[in-house]
């Protein structure tokens, strides 16, 4: 699934924002999937996880939160290995493939929040440590669901202006 989730996000990037994407070579230490460029000037280092779809009723324990906090902690350790210093934005593309795990899960695991038909938000759990570390390194999230864009999130706003020219966005609300 790896393959296709990358082609995918590789296909996105440079289809709808005119974005230069080359994978990065693997090595022994996990990197992110690929360095993004526009007109030849490095823009930020970009890495896709994919959420499979492996329900099984009863035999797996896997909310959406820890899910969701896993990938988010995994790339961070990716983004760090190759841009220690945080010098560019990171950005995560996550492809859930999983109907049970959507956009409005990745916003409560980061937020803590849940927002109800009126649009307002309620407290469900607070955020753990090891996601609001993780969201320091990674400065961005696109969400798909079945290889389609659903949504957005900024996660860390030290790249916002950049990253909102990038991406052609006005205003981020959380």
């Amino acid at each position: 699934m790896a393959k296709s989730g990358e082609n995918m996000a590789k296909n996105y990037l440079s289809q709808k924002y005119g974005l230069d994407v080359t994978k990065i070579e693997e090595t022994d230490e996990k990197r992110p999937d690929f360095e993004v460029k526009k007109e030849g000037e490095f823009q930020f280092y970009c890495e896709e996880k994919t959420i499979d779809n492996i329900f099984i009723q009863g035999l797996i324990d896997d909310s959406a939160y820890n899910t969701i906090s896993k990938k988010i902690r995994e790339a961070a350790k990716q983004f760090k290995s190759i841009n220690p210093d945080h010098a560019y934005p990171n950005v995560l593309v996550i492809n859930s493939m999983d109907e049970m795990k959507n956009y409005h899960d990745l916003y409560t695991t980061v937020t803590g929040f849940g927002i109800i038909e009126d649009g307002k938000k309620i407290r469900i759990h607070s955020a753990k440590e090891e996601v609001i570390e993780a969201c320091e390194t990674v400065d961005f999230v696109l969400w798909f669901e079945k290889d389609k864009f659903k949504n957005f999130m900024l996660l860390n706003p030290k790249y916002e202006e950049k990253l909102k020219g990038i991406f052609l966005i006005g205003e981020f609300q959380l």
